[in-house]
């Protein structure tokens, strides 16, 4: 069974998917998006330019990462998504537009 993962800023409602949680053992060991074939996400480097930004979006803020099963996993449901399918999500170039890092 899958069990997604997202990165969060609890104080402005903003989650970025990180994919499924790779777990070793019972801990959670690294995050994957796509096929089992498809490269490491340390590899993309779109997302680590998100990640960057979304770390300096939200430096001093309560940020967690977030895996399906948590008690409030739920609750992204009401955030707004880094590049997710929704109306109110903001597509990842728009996010990284005119960011300098």
């Amino acid at each position: 069974m899958s069990r997604y993962a997202y990165l969060t800023c609890v104080e402005c409602s903003v989650a970025l998917w990180l994919g499924k949680a790779i777990y070793k053992g019972d801990r959670v060991d690294r995050f994957h998006i796509g096929q089992e074939s498809d490269p490491a996400n340390s590899l993309n480097n779109k997302l680590n330019r998100v990640i960057w930004k979304f770390l300096a979006d939200h430096a001093g803020h309560a940020i967690r990462v977030i895996v399906e099963g948590d008690a409030d996993f739920d609750s992204i449901g009401d955030y707004q998504e880094i590049g997710g399918d929704e109306i109110v999500s903001i597509s990842i170039d728009d996010y990284l537009s005119g960011w300098t890092g």
